[in-house]
């Protein structure tokens, strides 16, 4: 669709796609992409990830989340009708897109019972999943209710690789569970995550969803595990030359062709110009994070700023989030920068590698040039 003039609303938005002649299955594309650029500059919290549990039935060396249970430290989780009442909240004050994510939130008691309410007030779901809990009842369920998408992490591509990854033997279970998932027509996608643990076996795990047809994102970054995890603070991502490889390999299974580019004759990074006022993710412009705490962050890394929606109400918390969001420091560089569009933006990111807010770290805009000299990634 030409966006040379954005529309001023959706009836002006519909009319053009009309006009444009654009397929009607793309209008959902449309319409989500433009109520995302409307909720950001009105400050809507549009979308909203729930963290429902902390637990988890896999024990990832490298998750950022997963608590053991001695590591509560006799804190329970939230009961259903409290998670209820955020979402309540939530929805009021515009959210139409929540994500439910754990630990492994298919653990969590109340979850078909939070789920449900969801879908009543006319939030579109997602669901992130490790796959295990994903069973014939459960395809069922949302097969009946169906989800506006299901993401299951998958951490290798045989038994020995999962336990390396996992500590557990469920390649076997989570690949049938997969197979039947598809069987009944669910949204699903394949997310997978490389590290140090993963290692080369992230390359048979992308060839296998690629020959199988499913669909799978590669994600290009990896979290640390918070302090309370007790999981170490060791390199847990693996190096830009694997990353470029995996990516290679799925544009190669994809049939797309790579222009690649003399890295010399690439635009160069800009200098440091100082600061500007405004977060450039969503994290507070029009999404925020809820963990299972019940404790509200713009999202759920970048945590510095926290709010308490169970005590202070969800609107209270939300302003303090968005102001938090408005009042952050981003890089002047980064505006001015030829990779702005395609560069990872997460200030979370950027922090974990050392920097302050305001600055970005000098290894993504590396890495960056180096993906848009293999022409994984166009200007």
């Amino acid at each position: 669709m030409n966006e040379k003039k954005n529309p001023r609303n959706l009836v002006e938005l519909l009319s053009r796609l009309q006009q444009e002649k654009v397929p009607e299955e793309q209008y959902k594309i449309h319409i989500d992409y433009f109520l995302e650029m409307q909720t950001r500059k009105k400050g809507i919290p549009w979308k909203g990830q729930f963290e429902l549990t902390p637990l988890c039935n896999l024990d990832c060396k490298m998750c950022y989340v997963h608590l053991q249970k001695g590591q509560l430290k006799n804190q329970s989780l939230l009961e259903p009708e409290l998670w209820r009442e955020l979402m309540e909240q939530a929805v009021s004050a515009g959210m139409r897109k929540a994500v439910l994510t754990g630990g492994e939130c298919l653990l969590y008691p109340g979850f078909e019972e939070l789920y449900l309410y969801l879908q009543s007030k006319g939030v579109e779901v997602q669901v992130y999943t490790n796959g295990i809990l994903l069973t014939e009842e459960r395809v069922l369920f949302f097969k009946k209710n169906m989800p506006a998408r299901i993401q299951v992490s998958v951490y290798g591509s045989c038994e020995d690789a999962y336990e390396k990854v996992t500590g557990h033997r469920e390649y076997e279970r989570v690949r049938k569970n997969i197979e039947l998932a598809r069987q009944v027509g669910l949204p699903l996608q394949v997310a997978v995550t490389p590290s140090v643990y993963m290692g080369k076996d992230a390359r048979n795990i992308v060839r296998y969803m690629s020959e199988n047809r499913i669909p799978y994102q590669i994600n290009n970054t990896i979290f640390a595990p918070r302090n309370d995890t007790g999981r170490g603070q060791e390199k847990i991502d693996t190096t830009p030359d694997e990353y470029i490889e995996l990516f290679k390999l799925q544009a190669q299974l994809s049939g797309a062709e790579l222009c690649r580019r003399d890295e010399k004759m690439l635009p160069d990074v800009p200098e440091d110009s100082g600061e500007k006022k405004g977060i450039r993710c969503a994290a507070g412009m029009n999404s925020f994070h809820i963990d299972w705490k019940g404790t509200m962050t713009g999202c759920d890394m970048l945590n510095s700023v926290k709010a308490e929606p169970l005590k202070k109400g969800f609107d209270h918390s939300w302003k303090l989030i968005h102001k938090a969001a408005l009042e952050y420091p981003a890089a002047t560089k980064c505006e001015n920068c030829s990779y702005n569009s395609v560069c990872v933006s997460c200030p979370a990111i950027h922090q974990q590698l050392g920097e302050k807010p305001g600055h970005c770290s000098l290894m993504v805009c590396e890495r960056t040039r180096r993906f848009a000299a293999e022409g994984l990634i166009s200007l």
